[in-house]
């Protein structure tokens, strides 16, 4: 589904705040 591809996206996204 389109809103799990978004979901992991969004993990992605917050994955990398976190690592900077």
């Amino acid at each position: 589904e389109t809103a799990d591809v978004l979901n992991w996206q969004q993990r992605l996204h917050i994955a990398l705040d976190a690592a900077i």
